[in-house]
């Protein structure tokens, strides 16, 4: 099994089975469809003998009654949330994929086209590789796109799915090169001290300005 040091993940080493997270909420108007996607994607790879396991930890009620569209393989599993910083942190860089699901649905796009989920900056600094799957004029999916810190897939197709995570499972120079942009995003754009230190410059500009 993949062992990991607390906080940093080696892309270069696959866990066996490959593990696959995805940590959030599932809300219908969000990322519930896409997430069902992934997992018929990850249950279609299983039974064509790909060694990997999809993990899904989320609030129990966010899922309640429809459990079933999500544990369509015994290589998919439910838990729930993460609601410790350390169990989150070390949970998503044990693992070896991490998903970001959007919906595509016109409803959907509306709902969260601006959204940016607190997990983003989380995921990118693990250095764990993100495959976001998603339309492309959602924020967080044009996030991934411009700066490269994800594969990103916009297409709404399982194959399509199915093909990029087998692209991060056999493609080690890839997951490598995605988990360097993703921690070099997270610490120029989300080091809060860094933020902290450009408000200070960017009012210290205005009011000698003034």
């Amino acid at each position: 099994n993949k062992t990991v040091a607390p906080y940093i993940t080696d892309p270069t080493v696959l866990g066996n089975p490959v593990k696959i997270v995805y940590a959030g909420s599932v809300f219908e108007y969000a990322q519930q469809q896409s997430l069902i996607d992934c997992c018929q994607a990850v249950a279609q790879l299983a039974n064509e003998g790909v060694t990997v396991q999809l993990d899904i930890h989320c609030p129990p009620s966010h899922i309640t009654g429809i459990e079933e569209r999500f544990v369509i393989s015994h290589v998919i599993k439910l838990h729930g949330p993460l609601t410790d910083d350390a169990d989150f942190f070390s949970t998503i860089c044990a693992a070896d994929i991490l998903l970001i699901p959007v919906n595509f649905d016109k409803k959907s796009i509306d709902f969260i086209r601006y959204s940016m989920p607190t997990r983003v900056p989380a995921y990118m600094a693990s250095g764990t590789p993100i495959l976001v799957y998603g339309p492309s004029n959602v924020a967080q999916v044009q996030y991934a796109e411009k700066l490269s810190w994800g594969l990103v897939l916009i297409n709404r197709d399982i194959k399509l799915l199915k093909e990029a995570i087998i692209c991060l499972i056999e493609n080690s120079k890839f997951r490598v090169k995605l988990s360097a942009c993703a921690c070099a995003t997270a610490r120029v754009s989300h080091d809060m001290q860094l933020v902290q230190e450009n408000f200070r410059t960017s009012l210290a500009t205005l009011h000698a300005n003034e």
